[in-house]
């Protein structure tokens, strides 16, 4: 896959399904997928910012060798998300959070942190994200023995 085909695929989802198994079994095999996904990201298309979110959700999940340094770059992306009124940018953004804050300690207190603001701020999404978030994060143990940071 070339990064022309990823941009003219994603175009072209008209459902959520479609995007989360595209993200799920190709686009993160490939090598630029987290520079794909924090694009997506700042996307407005609901489908295509959802695309970006899985993505990074999928990657905390399967990519061992990200170092957590990748993950804290876009956890400001991933907050800016959840106040995305639209059900499949929330609840991307909601999927990505937990599933960074499942790789590791470190990675888990600073999805934590991050959500904590959400947590009383005005918007009904992203109060929802935080709770569940922290819900998660808090009950379960980290899972994925990612890279450590280098600073």
């Amino acid at each position: 896959m070339t990064k022309t085909q990823l941009d003219r695929w994603v175009k072209g989802f008209d459902s959520w399904e479609i995007c989360d198994q595209c993200c799920q079994n190709l686009f993160w095999r490939t090598p630029f997928a987290l520079d794909t996904a924090l694009a997506w990201t700042r996307r407005r298309e609901e489908l295509v910012r959802r695309a970006g979110l899985v993505l990074v959700a999928v990657l905390a999940v399967h990519d061992k060798q990200l170092a957590d340094d990748a993950f804290v770059r876009v956890l400001p992306t991933l907050i800016a998300a959840t106040g995305d009124e639209r059900a499949y940018v929330h609840k991307g953004a909601n999927w990505a959070l937990r599933q960074i804050g499942k790789r590791n300690e470190c990675l888990r207190a600073r999805v934590l942190a991050a959500v904590a603001v959400c947590a009383d701020g005005d918007r009904r999404a992203s109060r929802w994200v935080a709770r569940d978030v922290a819900r998660d994060l808090r009950r379960r143990p980290a899972t994925v023995t990612a890279v450590p940071s280098r600073s």
